[in-house]
C-alpha cells in the first residue's frame, strides 16, 4: 500500500510542476487580482486555467461574485466544499465533482455560453466552507497559454439574525404574561 501511496504522490509532484492553477484562501469579501492561463480554462473545465478561491462563512451569507478582465471573457462557479488538490485531471464548472481528497457540490456559475457571464449574484450560503473557480470563458481550444490579469469582486453581505436580547425580551415578556394570568 505504501508504494501505491508514494507512486501517487510522484504523479502529482510531475503535473505540479505543469500546473498554472492556485488555490487562494479569502478572508472575507473585498475586490482581488488573478492571474489565469488561457483565454478558455473555466469554459473547457481545464483546472490548469482556473483559480480556487476558497473562503467560509460562519453565519447565514448572501455572496455576489463578478469576475473582469480587459482582455477575456470570464466565467465563475460556486461549490459547497474546498479545493485542497489544483492538480485536478478535469473539474466541473456546472456539476459536482471531486478532488481526489473530497467532493464539491454544485451551487451556482455564470452563463456557460463563451463570451457571456462572469458574475453570479444573490446566492444564499449555510455556514460552512466554500470554493469560488474563475476562468476563462471565451469558447477557445485550449492552445492560449497566455497569462490573463482579472479582477475578483466578492460581495458577502451576512444575513442578520434576530438580534439575541430581542429573543430573550420576547420570551421575559412572554414569561411575566403567563404568570400574571396564573395570578388572577
Amino acid at each position: 500500500m505504501s508504494i501505491l501511496k508514494a507512486a501517487f504522490a510522484g504523479i502529482l509532484l510531475c503535473f505540479s510542476a505543469f500546473s498554472q492553477a492556485g488555490i487562494i484562501p479569502l478572508g472575507g469579501a473585498g475586490t482581488f487580482s488573478g492571474s489565469v492561463t488561457g483565454d478558455s480554462g473555466w469554459a473547457l473545465e481545464n483546472p490548469q486555467g482556473v483559480d480556487f478561491w476558497t473562503f467560509d462563512v460562519k453565519y447565514e451569507t448572501e455572496l455576489s461574485a463578478s469576475a473582469t478582465s480587459a482582455l477575456i471573457a470570464m466565467g465563475v462557479s460556486l461549490f459547497e466544499g474546498t479545493v485542497t488538490n489544483p492538480n485536478l485531471p478535469s473539474f466541473s464548472n456546472n456539476a459536482d465533482f471531486t478532488d481526489l481528497f473530497g467532493n464539491l457540490t454544485y451551487i451556482a456559475s455564470s452563463s456557460a455560453v463563451p463570451g457571456l457571464g462572469g458574475s453570479i449574484a444573490n446566492i444564499l450560503l449555510a455556514p460552512g466552507a466554500y470554493t469560488l473557480i474563475t476562468g476563462g470563458n471565451n469558447g477557445g481550444f485550449g492552445f492560449d497559454f497566455t497569462a490573463y490579469n482579472y479582477q475578483l469582486d466578492l460581495a458577502l453581505t451576512t444575513i442578520s439574525e434576530p438580534p439575541l436580547l430581542a429573543i430573550f425580551l420576547a420570551g421575559a415578556t412572554g414569561l411575566v404574561a403567563s404568570r400574571r394570568r396564573k395570578v388572577k
